[in-house]
């Protein structure tokens, strides 16, 4: 083999090694993508939300991923493109190649481009969160109280309490004061809001109305000790004459025992508990 020819073939086999590392590195990057897929719509907030806020939080969400796709997209088709366009290929060049140092409008252009999408992707988020964060003057206001490990839901005007139980009508706007006890939790229903922090000492005001009928499972967000996964609590949208007709039950439920019953001990669970086991 004449020495022109070795040359040759020790110079391609760095680029097959390449190729193929290339190769495994896209298939490995596509089924981490595919793999990621189902969960992301395995949740129901994306693809049904179930309150005017949820909606604006899943059109945030499908912006965000669709901007990002097409972004990521233009990138790595350019990337491969080049790859595969000016590859080293045999015999090498005798000549040396064009020697370019730089060049202004494109540096300018990937600089601009990108600094523009953060920007109005900034912009529109701001005024759709600012949607959000609007509380209407009049609704249901319930407190929720987080504490280790569950939720106390305070109807202040019907002067009933839950626990990990919160009960809502259709159509009316709920206003939820949340804070906590003991430590940092955070109050989170995704089909019908976003996560909201419970600090002791301080409260956060959230509101949102139930589209429809269900019931929507609620966590705590923030991990908050070793009962942290069991924070579980779950909310229920009814039409407002079962609601009404709930929260009479729970009114009398909580009225004063009967003299032969004075010394009972309430359930320390408080009226209308709903056990862990229940909730999973």
């Amino acid at each position: 083999m004449s020495g022109g020819a070795m040359k040759s073939g020790q110079m391609t086999k760095p680029w097959v090694a390449l190729r193929g590392k290339i190769v495994a590195s896209a298939v490995v990057a596509a089924l981490a993508i595919a793999g990621g897929v189902p969960p992301a719509f395995a949740q129901p907030w994306v693809v049904s939300p179930q309150s005017n806020n949820a909606e604006i939080i899943s059109q945030l969400f499908w912006f965000t991923l669709v901007l990002a796709v097409v972004v990521f997209v233009l990138v790595e088709g350019l990337l491969i493109y080049s790859s595969l366009r000016f590859r080293r290929r045999a015999p090498l060049p005798t000549g040396e190649p064009p020697q370019i140092h730089g060049n202004t409008r494109l540096e300018v252009m990937w600089a601009i481009v990108p600094a523009l999408i953060l920007i109005g992707l900034f912009a529109i988020t701001v005024s759709r969160l600012g949607e959000i964060s609007r509380i209407p003057t009049t609704g249901l206001y319930v407190t929720a109280t987080g504490q280790k490990f569950a939720w106390d839901f305070r109807y202040s005007e019907a002067g009933i309490h839950t626990t990990n139980d919160l009960r809502i009508p259709v159509g009316t706007p709920v206003i939820i004061d949340v804070t906590a006890k003991d430590v940092i939790h955070s109050f989170w229903v995704p089909e019908l809001y976003g996560k909201m922090d419970a600090i002791p000492g301080r409260t956060n005001r959230i509101s949102f109305q139930a589209r429809s009928e269900g019931e929507f499972r609620g966590v705590c967000a923030e991990l908050c000790g070793a009962g942290h996964a069991g924070m579980l609590f779950r909310v229920q949208a009814m039409p407002q004459d079962q609601f009404t007709q709930w929260v009479q039950e729970q009114q009398a439920a909580a009225a004063p025992a009967a003299p032969a019953a004075q010394g009972s001990l309430p359930s320390p669970a408080g009226v209308g508990a709903t056990s862990l086991e229940a909730l999973r």
